[in-house]
C-alpha cells in the first residue's frame, strides 16, 4: 500500500513542477526540463522496489535506447510540421518511434554501447534540427491542463510498473520513455504558436535528452552495488548538473 501511495504522489508532483516551470520561463526551458526523466525516473525507482535492483539496472539500459526512439520521433515531427497538420505529423512521428523501438529490441543491449550510441544519436539529431527563431503570443492555458498531465503521468507509471515483469527488463525499459508529454506539449505549442515554435521546443528537448541518458547510465552502473537511495540521488544530481550546463550555455548564446 505504501508503494502505491508513493506512485500516486511523486509522479504527479514532478509533472506539476515541470508544467509550472514551462509556463514561467517558456518553451526552451520547458524543453530542457521535459528532457529530464520525470516519468521514467519514478518508473525505475518503482521497478527497483518491486522487482529488485538487478531488474531495474537492466531495464535502465533499455530506457536509454528508448529515449533515442523518442528523439527520432522529435526529428520526424521537426521536419514535417512545416508542411503538414499536427495530426498527420504526429502520426508519422509515432510510426518512427515504434519502428525505432522495434529495431532496438532486436539486439541484446548492454550499458556502455547503448549509452555511447545514444550520445552519438543526440549529437547527430541536433545537427539535423537547426535552431529556429520563434515568437510566442500570451495564451492562457486551460484550467484542466496541468491536472490532466498529472493524471496521464500517474496512469502511465502504474501501467508500466504493472506489466514490467511480463515484458522483461529490456522491453519494459524501451517503452518506459513513451513520449506522452513531449507529444502533448509539442502539439499544444504547434497549435497555439505555430510550427516554428514547436521546432524550437523539440530541439531543446533533444538536447536535454543527454541528461536523461546520464541519469540512467548512473542507475545502470551503480544500482546493484550501491543500492537504491544513493544511486538515485547521484543519478538525479548528475542529470541536473548536465541539464544546468546546457541551460547556462543556451542562455549565454541567446
Amino acid at each position: 500500500m505504501s508503494l502505491l501511495i508513493f506512485k500516486l504522489t511523486i509522479t504527479p508532483l514532478l509533472i506539476a513542477l515541470n508544467s509550472l516551470v514551462g509556463r514561467k520561463w517558456g518553451s526552451v526551458v520547458s524543453g530542457f526540463m521535459t528532457g529530464l526523466p520525470l516519468t521514467s525516473g519514478p518508473v525505475s525507482v518503482f521497478l527497483a522496489l518491486q522487482s529488485g535492483n538487478a531488474f531495474a539496472a537492466q531495464s535502465a539500459i533499455g530506457t536509454i535506447g528508448g529515449k533515442v526512439s523518442v528523439d527520432v520521433l522529435c526529428l520526424v515531427y521537426f521536419w514535417l510540421c512545416q508542411r503538414f497538420s499536427w495530426r498527420i505529423t504526429l502520426g508519422m512521428a509515432f510510426a518512427a518511434f515504434i519502428a525505432t523501438t522495434v529495431l532496438w529490441n532486436q539486439f541484446a543491449l548492454s550499458l556502455w554501447p547503448t549509452f555511447i550510441a545514444s550520445v552519438i544519436a543526440i549529437v547527430l539529431l541536433v545537427q539535423l534540427m537547426p535552431k529556429r527563431a520563434a515568437t510566442f503570443s500570451k495564451t492562457q492555458s486551460a484550467l484542466w491542463d496541468i491536472p490532466a498531465r498529472m493524471v496521464l503521468a500517474t496512469a502511465f507509471v502504474l501501467l508500466i510498473t504493472g506489466v514490467a515483469n511480463r515484458l522483461g527488463p529490456q522491453l519494459s525499459g524501451l517503452i518506459t520513455p513513451f513520449p506522452i508529454f513531449v507529444t502533448l506539449l509539442t502539439v499544444f505549442t504547434h497549435r497555439l504558436h505555430g510550427p516554428t515554435a514547436a521546432q524550437q521546443y523539440l530541439r531543446s528537448f533533444v538536447i536535454g535528452s543527454l541528461s536523461f541518458s546520464v541519469f540512467f547510465l548512473v542507475v545502470g552502473l551503480l544500482l546493484v552495488s550501491m543500492g537504491s537511495l544513493l544511486t538515485y540521488a547521484l543519478a538525479t544530481i548528475a542529470a541536473l548538473v548536465v541539464n544546468g550546463i546546457f541551460l547556462f550555455f543556451n542562455k549565454r548564446n541567446s
